[in-house]
């Protein structure tokens, strides 16, 4: 009974995966005038999935990633980095 019970586990755990889901990054200028200069590009285990330059008072970014996914955030400061969220 225990070597079927361990065999069930096995081959329910070997057809478990990560779906991947989109994910929005959403960045916001408070002043409506845009990033000046400022930028996000965002990884997902080390690839970029892109960058986003926001040129007027909100933009966004789709990207997928998987719930073990290393997602990192890499910024590039702008002139007005106090207006930006």
């Amino acid at each position: 009974m225990k070597n079927y019970l361990s065999f069930i586990v096995l081959l329910f755990a070997s057809h478990i995966s990560f779906a991947q889901c989109t994910h929005t990054f959403t960045g916001i200028d408070s002043y409506g005038d845009g990033w000046n200069g400022a930028s996000v590009t965002i990884l997902v285990n080390g690839v970029s999935q892109g960058s986003l330059a926001v040129s007027g008072a909100s933009g966004t970014l789709d990207y997928t990633a998987s719930a073990c996914d290393v997602i990192t955030f890499n910024w590039t400061s702008g002139d007005w980095d106090s207006e930006i969220s």
